[in-house]
C-alpha cells in the first residue's frame, strides 16, 4: 500500500498536468472565437456539445466515471463558451452568453 504523501504528490501531478492541459484548451478556445468572429458562426452549436459530450462519456470505463466526465466536459464547455462571449463582446460583436450555465463558479 502506497503512503498517503505519495498518493497525494502523484494526486498533486496529475492537477498540474490538468491544468497546463486546460490553459491549452482555452488558448484553442481563443482561435475558435476567431474564428467565428471572421465567419460570423454562433458560439453555441447544442447538437456539436451532445455529440461532443456522447463521445468523451463513451470513453469512460464505469458507469460512475462516465457521468462524471459528461458533467466535468460540460463545465468545461461552459467557460469555453463564456470565453468565446468575452472575445466576441471585445471585438464588438454583440453577443448573447445566455447559453453558459452557473457551473463556472467565477465573476461573470
Amino acid at each position: 500500500m502506497k503512503d498517503l504523501t505519495e498518493i497525494r504528490g502523484q494526486i498533486d501531478e496529475i492537477d498540474r498536468r490538468i491544468v497546463e492541459l486546460f490553459e491549452q484548451r482555452m488558448e484553442l478556445t481563443d482561435q475558435v472565437a476567431a474564428y467565428k468572429i471572421a465567419t460570423g458562426k454562433a458560439v453555441f452549436d447544442p447538437e456539436r456539445e451532445r455529440q461532443k459530450l456522447d463521445a468523451v462519456a463513451a470513453l469512460a470505463h464505469s458507469d460512475f466515471n462516465s457521468r462524471g466526465i459528461r458533467e466535468w466536459f460540460s463545465c468545461l464547455m461552459d467557460i469555453s463558451k463564456e470565453r468565446q462571449y468575452r472575445l466576441l463582446e471585445q471585438s464588438g460583436v454583440r453577443a448573447d452568453g445566455g447559453d453558459t450555465k452557473a457551473c463556472t463558479g467565477g465573476e461573470n
